[in-house]
């Protein structure tokens, strides 16, 4: 338990992520024989911190690829990611760890140039991480 994390009650290994500090799990065995034992698991989850990313160069061409300027890492519980122009006008805000600048404000792409941002992050374990720089976009 908890079952939602062990679909297949009788593999003898499962992996799933938890993104957590801490997480209970209680283990039933059962021998060939019928006999029955438990335990009581608590893991304490470290955060990774090693692999918080904010690129500085991304291309907006619709390609698939590098299309979205974000943070990244897996352990991102909060974050609030702001872009802005040359002139100081905020193109984009966001506080969903998920979503990323697509280059565009308004609708209309922006051209190529150099653009500034801002994020602060809030990590599982609650190490907050402010980084403030520039961005290349490049079509």
């Amino acid at each position: 338990m908890p079952q939602s994390y062990f679909t297949d009650q009788t593999a003898t290994s499962q992996s799933f992520i938890v993104k957590d500090s801490t997480q209970e799990f209680v283990v039933i065995g059962k021998s060939s024989q019928g006999c029955l034992d438990s335990a009581i698991l608590v893991v304490n989850i470290d955060p990774n911190t090693k692999d918080f990313f904010i690129p500085n160069a991304f291309t907006p061409n619709n390609d698939g690829k590098n299309d979205i300027f974000k943070a990244y890492g897996s352990s991102i519980k909060e974050i609030d990611l702001r872009v802005f122009n040359q002139w100081g006008q905020m193109l984009f805000e966001t506080n969903d760890p998920g979503k990323g600048w697509d280059g565009t404000y308004n609708g209309n792409p922006q051209p190529v140039g150099v653009y500034i941002y801002l994020v602060r992050a809030v990590l599982y374990g609650e190490k907050i991480i402010t980084k403030r720089g520039t961005l290349n976009l490049i079509r």
